[in-house]
């Protein structure tokens, strides 16, 4: 279906929009999840100065209206000559934006991220790098979170990472995690978890970008060097791949899900406390006081 006469500059899920109406549908539909979910609610936007992560915080910005406050949190994971440019464009995007930045450096938790790159090579650790840094980032940001009492955690996530991290899981027989997709994930206070909600949830990579791009958004390009054996990416150009010959592919899948998953009457997973830090696990101690232990022992 094509919106208008108008030129056409994206196709999306079988739909063609010009500017106007394509700014106007991608703005609707993060609205309603902000309506939704985070109306009067203290938020803490989770960025990485990446275009997904930026837009989302862009949008924050936009609808801060809903919202009871706003304020944006940076994880600096220790990856010298790109931990330093992605901190530098956030600091700038909260600058222009008159928003309050706040910085917290994996270092403080006892290694980088460039430290366990190179005890990986020497100790051949086998959990990817990408796998323990999203482990620490979600640790650290949760943390924050709930020691500043937000209300709620807000992400970049897109349709791409949830499909693939979706099948990634399924594929491994993982049911209980591919289960903790969704849109909003409630907050507990009683665990110590922050709810978190993925605005850009039902939105591709490519409808991300050409926004960000539209409304000149400032994100950060490049890359990490530490992330081209990641499963995910490589995940994510074979569900591409499907999205060219079917279209609406991923947002029929995601959504798909989603209804199984609510009729789905599974036993939900028994989550405690961390017996060493007291945060939420489902097991006796947490997988960020795991590593953190395990570090210690390799460093010697």
């Amino acid at each position: 279906m094509r919106c208008c006469k108008n030129k056409i500059i994206i196709e999306v899920n079988g739909n063609k929009f010009c500017k106007k109406h394509f700014i106007s549908y991608y703005e609707r539909k993060v609205e309603k999840i902000f309506r939704r979910y985070l109306q009067n609610k203290k938020v803490v936007v989770a960025v990485s100065g990446g275009k997904d992560s930026m837009t989302v915080a862009f949008l924050a910005k936009k609808f801060e209206s809903i919202l009871k406050s706003l304020e944006l949190l940076f994880v600096d994971v220790g990856i010298k000559g790109y931990s330093e440019k992605a901190r530098s464009c956030v600091a700038e995007f909260a600058k222009e934006n008159k928003m309050n930045l706040n910085v917290i450096k994996l270092e403080e938790f006892g290694f980088t991220i460039d430290e366990l790159a190179k005890i990986k090579k020497r100790k051949k650790i086998k959990q990817p790098l990408c796998s323990i840094c999203g482990l620490a980032k979600r640790y650290i940001i949760n943390k924050f979170a709930y020691e500043n009492s937000y209300d709620f955690i807000v992400t970049g996530h897109n349709l791409d990472d949830e499909v693939a991290f979706l099948f990634n899981n399924l594929s491994n027989q993982n049911v209980q995690q591919a289960l903790r997709t969704d849109i909003a994930l409630e907050t507990r206070k009683e665990l110590r978890l922050v709810g978190k909600v993925k605005p850009l949830y039902f939105l591709q990579e490519k409808e991300n970008l050409m926004y960000a791009k539209l409304r000149k958004i400032n994100f950060f390009e490049g890359r990490c060097p530490y992330s081209e054996k990641a499963t995910q990416l490589k995940m994510k150009k074979a569900i591409e791949e499907v999205e060219k010959v079917r279209p609406g592919f991923k947002l029929n899948v995601i959504k798909s899900f989603l209804k199984v998953k609510k009729r789905l009457a599974l036993e939900k997973e028994k989550i405690r406390l961390c017996k060493v830090c007291g945060y939420a696990t489902t097991s006796e101690i947490c997988s960020f006081c795991r590593l953190k232990e395990r570090l210690k022992k390799l460093k010697h």
